[in-house]
């Protein structure tokens, strides 16, 4: 149109005279489809009677009039995707050239961020059906509408972004102020654009599950029945796990937990909600793009995961195109397929298809983008679930970074589960300090007893520091069997006198009880004990009977030439 090219070819000096591009704008019907008040509307009625009056006379109009002028060239241009008009305005006002005829950068701030309230006003009214529980479809008018609004406010987004990009003069408050503005455009903007994405794809407007029309029964979001489906699942791990278990030990409950409490408060502010995944609703979890300070990617995750729970739930034949959409929405949002690939092995970890989650966890691609954290959670997910093999096989091929004690009693803990007791061993000595030797060794030690691998344990080559540990760790071990453990490392190690005076103790507490495995137990250690006090030398035979025992000396008497000698 010859007004918008006008106006593109005189660029920001346009704004200079704005009442004859604003005439020509209104002559076209190009105005904004939505004027901010009747106000605005009739001094632009009045400056075009002015124009059309009189072409050659010079216009004098108030400050105010101007101003409006300017905003409504403004949102021409934003309505008709002149991007650059608008960010030519912002650099050359930067400059302060124009400012003493009002175009600063002040005016483009307030233009554009009254723009965004409106903007977000329109929206806030026109998604109310999306999320009232009929089902009802969008009329046509109304995704045109949503449409133009998100267009409209990735533009803004440039305009914002601009206007923070530029070195004029401003205090730290204003440029934070500034900040601020931008990132709550930027949410919106994304918020919306994902919010078209699920009315494209009928996952939107949103219906009451059991109360959804027959035509759409099949696109709810079942709500009630996926929250009971991981009530149940939490049940079950906290059974395996016990009281003093990991309490998550779900991959997503590791990436919502990851964000804390504004994804908690989000979720828990609907009836029936638990601050837990899965989301109350659809609306809940797309308020999700909403939150400051939560990355993007970590958003794009959760909805992916929650696709798969759809997809799940929806196996008809007859929706195969349905699912084949749902399963574009990745690549709809640029995610990574490193980070795709992670979604879908913590899906399957989840719902315990663990051969098919080791294999896509294990490829190349996901191993970039997994945290720490992650690690850990998928390894004692395998653990605990009975798969210690698979546990082992992701520790092998992944190698995950150790960046604290916890990862490095995690591997001993793999170790153990799969009987390699020596390489448990190495392996703590390589990881080994002064600050956690104790604690990597006792975990070593409980690590065998629950395996029932101390046996292999005592066979192994100890150092001064792992033989102090262990003696320590079995002396203060409430399990019943340390004590004669202990008693089989002293007779191991030669420690023959440690051996008998623990056996000593042992006898005493043996007579404090009734139970007749206990009397048998007792008897085999003492028949073992007197094995080898028969065969120690006299001197450590007489030295196991400890320092504060006299030992009784056996008397030879023979007689020469009539007398009677006794030798001691």
């Amino acid at each position: 149109m010859m007004a918008l090219s006008d106006l593109c070819k005189q660029g920001p000096s346009a704004m200079l005279s704005p009442h004859q591009h604003v005439g020509a704008c209104l002559a076209a019907g190009l105005l904004p489809r939505n004027m901010e008040g009747s106000a605005n509307m009739a001094v632009l009625h009045r400056v075009y009677s002015q124009g059309r009056a009189s072409s050659a006379a010079q216009h004098k109009t108030d400050k105010g009039d101007q101003t409006a002028q300017r905003e409504t060239l403004l949102s021409v241009a934003l309505d008709h995707n002149l991007v650059g008009f608008l960010t030519s305005c912002i650099t050359q006002w930067a400059e302060g050239e124009y400012a003493h005829a009002g175009c600063t950068l002040r005016t483009v701030l307030d233009w554009a961020w009254n723009k965004v309230a409106s903007i977000k006003f329109s929206l806030d009214k026109t998604c109310v059906p999306l999320y009232d529980g009929s089902g009802s479809i969008l009329d046509q008018q109304t995704l045109q509408l949503l449409d133009h609004h998100a267009l409209q406010l990735n533009h803004m987004v440039t305009v914002f972004h601009t206007l923070a990009l530029q070195p004029a003069p401003t205090t730290e408050q204003g440029l934070k102020d500034l900040e601020t503005k931008l990132t709550v455009v930027t949410l919106i903007s994304q918020h919306l654009q994902v919010v078209m994405w699920f009315i494209r794809n009928k996952l939107l407007p949103e219906c009451v599950e059991g109360f959804a029309p027959p035509m759409r029964e099949e696109f709810c979001y079942k709500a009630a029945t996926l929250a009971q489906n991981y009530r149940n699942r939490r049940a079950e791990l906290a059974r395996i796990v016990g009281p003093n278990g990991d309490s998550d030990l779900l991959l997503i409950d590791g990436i919502v937990s990851e964000v804390g409490e504004p994804i908690t408060n989000l979720w828990e502010r609907e009836e029936g909600g638990t601050g837990q995944y899965p989301p109350p609703s659809l609306r809940d979890l797309l308020d999700i793009y909403l939150l400051q300070n939560v990355d993007l990617m970590t958003k794009h995750c959760i909805v992916t995961y929650l696709i798969l729970d759809i997809l799940s739930m929806s196996q008809d034949p007859e929706q195969e195109k349905f699912s084949e959409q749902l399963g574009l929405f990745p690549n709809s949002f640029s995610l990574p397929l490193g980070v795709n690939k992670l979604i879908q092995g913590s899906w399957l970890l989840d719902h315990k298809d663990f051969e098919e989650a080791l294999m896509v966890l294990l490829d190349p691609a996901v191993r970039a983008w997994l945290s720490p954290r992650q690690h850990q959670l998928i390894l004692k997910s395998f653990l605990y679930q009975g798969h210690a093999g698979k546990a082992l096989q992701y520790l092998r091929v992944v190698q995950p970074p150790m960046e604290d004690h916890e990862g490095v009693k995690l591997h001993l803990t793999v170790l153990l589960a799969n009987g390699l007791t020596a390489e448990a061993i190495q392996f703590q000595q390589s990881y080994r300090d002064e600050g956690n030797t104790e604690e990597l060794l006792e975990h070593l030690f409980l690590g065998c007893q629950q395996t029932f691998t101390v046996d292999k344990l005592l066979q192994l080559p100890f150092d001064d520091v792992e033989q102090k540990s262990l003696v320590k760790y079995l002396q203060a071990s409430p399990e019943p069997n340390s004590a004669e453990l202990l008693l089989v490392f002293y007779l191991q190690r030669g420690r023959f006198v440690d051996a008998v005076r623990l056996n000593d103790l042992l006898k005493q507490d043996v007579m404090m009880e009734h139970d007749a495995q206990a009397q048998q137990r007792a008897a085999t250690r003492n028949a073992i004990i007197d094995t080898y006090m028969r065969l120690l030398p006299g001197v450590q035979r007489k030295l196991s009977f400890g320092p504060e025992q006299s030992v009784p000396r056996t008397q030879l008497m023979r007689r020469e030439g009539g007398q009677c000698c006794v030798y001691l």
